[in-house]
């Protein structure tokens, strides 16, 4: 190796390897500081891109998520009310029947239907009083949005309770036995609505679960192997210093053969 002044070949070499591992132990801690590998477009552009599009979803699948279990809870609710009424109508099925026996004297007759006539009116309570967030539920219908687009909707509908009206006899019986029936049929459909609901739940928790530990294999840091790199860093600065100081004392060494 030649020796000279001109040029100090080793100073060189050991300031770029300086300035690489400088900027290695930076980008190291940035990483390890920040949680994530991916602090800058730079660090990983396609990365970047297919982490926020996985985030995305993940996000969209939590409002989805979160629309859907009010869905059940909208389906849960108007499920108990008409369970509700359909013991009031059992009821008043058990006073039709007990009416058109033909045993019943005329003081008991208009105990029957006074009895009869309060649970109509029951009824008919449930079935106006009944809300699901501050809006009235039978009668009405939701689009539940079950994807992460919005673009998939579950229809939940409860129809309106009919009203059931007449006394305690076998007119009355005929008109209960309507409504017991038309109730059986909303609360059938909200069962299949409810399963249907609970089904895309379960799908849409798989969904998040999977997108969020993609995009986390993507960006986040790997705080063993960053560790190791910034060791690695911080060694390759000591190194270079120490060649940067021995090839400067090299240059000085030349001065002392002119003497």
């Amino acid at each position: 190796m030649v020796n000279s002044i001109q040029n100090n070949v080793g100073a060189f070499v050991s300031k770029t390897t300086l300035t690489k591992a400088n900027a290695a132990a930076e980008e190291s801690s940035a990483k390890l500081s920040s949680g994530f590998k991916i602090n800058k477009s730079k660090d990983d552009a396609s990365g970047l891109v297919i982490a926020n599009q996985l985030l995305k979803e993940a996000d969209g699948s939590q409002v989805a998520l979160r629309n859907t279990n009010d869905g059940i809870s909208y389906a849960q609710v108007a499920d108990g009310a008409l369970s509700e009424a359909t013991d009031v109508l059992q009821r008043m099925r058990e006073l039709s029947l007990q009416a058109s026996s033909g045993q019943v004297p005329a003081e008991g007759q208009a105990a029957l239907d006074a009895e009869y006539a309060s649970l109509s009116a029951e009824v008919a309570r449930i079935g106006s009083d009944t809300s699901f967030g501050g809006s009235p539920l039978f009668g009405g219908s939701v689009d539940i949005a079950v994807d992460s687009s919005g673009s998939s909707t579950i229809n939940v509908s409860a129809a309106a309770i009919a009203p059931v009206g007449g006394a305690a006899s076998a007119g009355g019986l005929a008109a209960v036995d309507n409504a017991l029936a038309a109730i059986d049929t909303t609360r059938a459909e909200l069962g299949a609505a409810s399963s249907r609901l609970t089904s895309s739940a379960n799908n849409l928790g798989t969904q998040i679960e999977n997108a969020s530990a993609a995009a986390s294999r993507i960006r986040d840091t790997d705080f063993a192997e960053e560790s190791s790199n910034k060791a690695k860093s911080l060694l390759l600065q000591q190194a270079s210093y120490s060649i940067r100081s021995q090839a400067n004392a090299s240059s000085g060494a030349v001065l002392s053969l002119l003497k």
